[in-house]
């Protein structure tokens, strides 16, 4: 019996030591490494407003005065929220999960129905100084990146409502996201942004710093309010 219980470990050790495929696992480099916290941040209030000012908006500066006549914002606000990330923080990815606070008007102040319109979007983008390196370049683009910067750029929600004339309609919604297929990883790097294997090691074992932009298209909307709660993760070396 004792040398059956030996065997058996030794079998179980055996078959746990093979080595995981990509055709198997995907994501091989993370594959059985604990996640860890790498922070968390909420950014400040954003949005339009026909008032930008506190306490809706403790900084104006983030907010866009209701156009009149209603017409189409598309805004992008950089650097709501930013994380300095050491270096050797994660193995080999950094994953995000963000929940976005959207307070949201729709009105329609004219004499025939129209569309209301909203998008919200929270843009992250990932700056190395591995990135710095001019033979590295966008596989879409032939060119180097901008600002040492790679970025991924998930839609939180995009909503559309046919208000008849004179309609007034609210709306308030946290709809989480994580990162899914936008997670940073090394395989990522590799695959699709144009590092060689060697590269996106050095990636990984850099100090990362992370920004995260507000994004947003708003049309019909006499009121929006948003603020971004994100928490970032990886995996332990």
């Amino acid at each position: 019996m004792k040398n059956f219980g030996i065997a058996a470990m030794l079998l179980f050790a055996t078959g746990t030591a093979v080595a995981q495929t990509q055709e198997g696992v995907g994501d091989v480099d993370s594959f059985g490494r604990a996640s860890i916290h790498l922070g968390a941040k909420a950014s400040e209030y954003f949005g339009t407003s026909g008032s930008c000012t506190p306490p809706l908006f403790p900084n104006p500066a983030l907010c866009r005065i209701t156009p009149s006549p209603m017409a189409r914002l598309n805004v992008t606000l950089p650097n709501l929220v930013q994380f300095d990330l050491p270096a050797r923080v994660a193995n080999s990815q950094i994953c995000f999960e963000i929940t976005p606070i959207i307070n949201a008007t729709h009105q329609n102040a004219t004499a025939v129905t129209v569309r209301s319109l909203l998008t919200a979007t929270a843009r992250l983008r990932f700056r190395s100084q591995v990135l710095t390196d001019p033979t590295i370049v966008n596989p879409a683009t032939g060119l180097p990146y901008p600002n040492a910067e790679v970025g991924v750029a998930p839609v939180f929600l995009n909503e559309q409502r046919w208000l008849p004339p004179g309609a007034v309609e609210f709306s308030y919604q946290e709809p989480t996201r994580r990162c899914s297929w936008q997670v940073l990883s090394k395989q990522r790097l590799v695959a699709e942004y144009g590092l060689t294997r060697e590269q996106a090691n050095l990636f990984f074992n850099q100090p990362i710093t992370v920004f995260v932009d507000g994004v947003y298209i708003a049309e019909y909307l006499t009121n929006l309010r948003l603020r971004y709660h994100v928490a970032l993760f990886g995996d332990k070396r």
